[in-house]
């Protein structure tokens, strides 16, 4: 009997220390998840970060071309604006000249002279509005050929079509029953 029990508690010591090994175990994978978990939150927050910084860098990027973009309209409207100054400023020094030169043409002309150019101006200012009008006309004429063209060639109609299958099944109409 002596025997049976001390082998029954040999047995017993021997299961205890399979549980405290289990046991071990266990904790040992417990304490593995619990590091795997702190670094995959660690590597979250680093991922995180990298979102959030590469928002800002976008952002920042997007401030700079904008701020370049308005650099080079402000850029072209001040050339367009030296461009249109110089324009002008050659078109009042032509405009001198013209009428400078006028001026001399007339002091150097003796009257029957100066009434002749007068009238080949008058003239002139008269053959350039006749052939504007007549460009005018022409355009005019143009444009009802064009449309008495449309006007013969294609004439309204309504089509009409049967209704599919499928519209018999969803009338659109509404029932005169």
């Amino acid at each position: 009997e002596e025997e049976e029990e001390e082998e029954k508690e040999k047995e017993e010591i021997e299961e205890i220390e399979e549980v405290e090994e289990e046991q071990d175990k266990i904790q040992k994978k417990f304490d593995n998840n619990k590091k795997e978990q702190e670094q995959f939150k660690k590597i979250q927050k680093q991922i995180r970060e990298e979102e959030e910084e590469e928002k800002q860098t976008k952002k920042v990027q997007k401030q700079i071309k904008e701020v370049k973009e308005e650099e080079e309209i402000k850029k072209i409207q001040k050339d367009e604006q030296e461009t249109y100054n110089q324009e002008e400023q050659e078109q009042i020094v032509i405009e001198l000249q013209y009428c400078q030169d006028e001026d001399l043409l007339e002091e150097t002309l003796k009257p029957e002279e100066r009434e002749q150019v007068r009238e080949e101006e008058t003239v002139s200012e008269r053959e350039e509005e006749i052939v504007l009008r007549r460009e005018e006309e022409t355009i005019e004429e143009r444009e009802e050929e064009v449309q008495r063209l449309i006007e013969e060639e294609f004439t309204p109609c309504l089509l009409y079509t049967s209704p599919s299958p499928r519209d018999r099944q969803k009338s659109r109409m509404p029932s005169s029953a």
